[in-house]
């Protein structure tokens, strides 16, 4: 468990995996969540926790949404 969760910290980001499905017009995107990142407080830099590894060794570091926008 890393510092920040074991502080309770919500992550800074989200690590994604893209998946590309369908041909052409057809082609959809879907986000698969593998893990996690938070920003490090001494250094510049970010820790990613992966609870998966994609296979094509491929992931994304997204920030979250914030949840009730726009309410």
């Amino acid at each position: 468990m890393s510092d920040e969760q074991k502080k309770g910290r919500k992550p800074d980001f989200h690590a994604l995996q893209p998946i590309t499905s369908g041909k052409g017009d057809n082609e959809k995107t879907y986000w698969n969540r593998v893990g996690a990142g938070w920003m490090l407080e001494e250094k510049e830099g970010v820790r990613v926790k992966l609870n998966s590894v994609p296979v094509d060794g491929e992931f994304v570091l997204m920030r979250p949404k914030e949840e009730n926008a726009g309410s």
